[in-house]
This record gives structure tokens, sequence and C-alpha cells, in this order.
């Protein structure tokens, strides 16, 4: 997945999980059960139609599992993500973290450039919130949440 910029996020229409019904983990996130399923040999895909709006302290999701992708401000000061360890330091988040390379001083480093959050339930969102509290003046960017509708 290349997240470039959000417009592609904003007009999504599902959401989908690659779930490993052998991990114990993933039971904790899998859709529904009336989320259709494409079942393959070790994992099965659930997905389900999706809003996606901005994320809003007052408005948590209603369904779970959901997703919020935060894109960080490409322009923004930190080159090699040390601002990052700060802004989840002492949360429970396990941010999915993807990256560029750049070249900066004729050094090439991979800096993240957008970050997905598993919201499994109410408390990964207010922690998934603290983050976002945290890293807005120095991150910056924007911060979307895809949320199952159910139809």
């Amino acid at each position: 997945m290349v997240f470039d910029s959000l417009d592609r996020i904003a007009t999504a229409t599902h959401i989908a999980f690659l779930v490993n019904p052998g991990d114990p983990r993933s039971a904790s996130w899998a859709g529904e059960a009336s989320w259709p399923k494409v079942k393959m040999p070790d994992r099965m895909l659930q997905v389900s139609p999706a809003a996606v709006r901005a994320v809003q302290d007052e408005r948590p999701p209603t369904r779970f599992p959901a997703l919020i992708v935060w894109v960080l401000a490409p322009d923004r000061q930190e080159i090699r993500n040390e601002l990052l360890q700060a802004v989840f330091d002492g949360l429970n988040v396990d941010p999915q973290l993807y990256h560029r390379t750049l070249l900066a001083k004729w050094e090439f480093v991979n800096q993240v450039y957008a970050l997905e959050l598993l919201i499994r339930n109410p408390a990964d969102y207010q922690e998934a919130l603290e983050a976002l509290r945290r890293g807005r003046a120095t991150l910056r960017g924007k911060a979307l949440l895809i949320e199952p509708t159910g139809g």
C-alpha cells in the first residue's frame, strides 16, 4: 500500500483484514462473522463496507476493527524518525510503519511517511488519539479513520 496522499484513502468504500486463524493475535481484530470471507490455505481475507472520515476526539468509531491512517507531513523537521519514539512512548499502540528513501546530505535515509493504527476497541482509539495529540506539533500531517459500516 502506498500513501503518497490521502485522496485515495478518502474515497475508500471497504476495509479488509488478512486474518491468520492459527495466530491468537488475529482473533482479537478479525472482522465480524457477517463479513464476507475469502479462504486461503493458511489465512482468510475478511472484507466489509466502510466509511472514511477525519479522526475526531468526540466521534470514536462505533464498529470494530477500524483503522487510522496517519500520513505525516513531508516537510517536518526530523529525518531519521527520532520524534516517532516520543509520540508512542508508554502507549499501548503498535503502528504499522511505511517508509520512503530520502537523500539527505549525501546519505540515504528511510523516513517514515505514513502509519496505520489498528483500532480493536474504544481503549485503542483513546491511545491512538493520545499519539496523534503528541505528534500534532512535530510530525503534523493528517489522519483519517476507516471504520466498517456493516452492510
